[in-house]
């Protein structure tokens, strides 16, 4: 039997995230549920689990819920490649970010390091 339609539930079980998540979603523009007439709950399509799908890889990828809205409304390859450049740049930029602290965590280290050894010898040096 072939099945058209998924509470929130299900999709939150399928997914792995909480309904709040899917709720957001709805609230900032990214699915548009229908609601069922006898109990006015959300009733989720394959083209929502499509779009969930999207947000999901995006946001994994470093995207904002934003980025995910402006991509649903212009899916071009344009729009894609200017999206991925930007991010990628993006990405570079914190990563030499990261690579100037972890430069000094070790200059850092090294001084704490040499400190302690010269203590060590002045000690030592001391007892002899």
């Amino acid at each position: 039997m072939k099945k058209d339609f998924f509470k929130i539930g299900e999709i939150t079980k399928l997914f792995g995230i909480g309904p709040d998540s899917i709720r957001y979603y709805e609230k900032k523009g990214l699915l548009h549920p229908k609601r069922m007439e006898e109990n006015n709950y959300r009733s989720y399509n394959l083209e929502d689990i499509r779009e969930i799908l999207m947000i999901r890889e995006l946001l994994s990828l470093g995207f904002s819920v934003n980025d995910c809205k402006e991509f649903q409304q212009d899916k071009t390859l344009d729009r894609t490649l200017r999206m991925f450049i930007v991010e990628l740049e993006m990405v570079q930029e914190k990563m030499d970010e990261l690579e100037k602290m972890r430069q000094s965590i070790e200059t850092k280290l090294r001084r704490i390091q040499n400190a302690g050894e010269l203590k060590k010898r002045t000690e030592i040096h001391l007892l002899v």
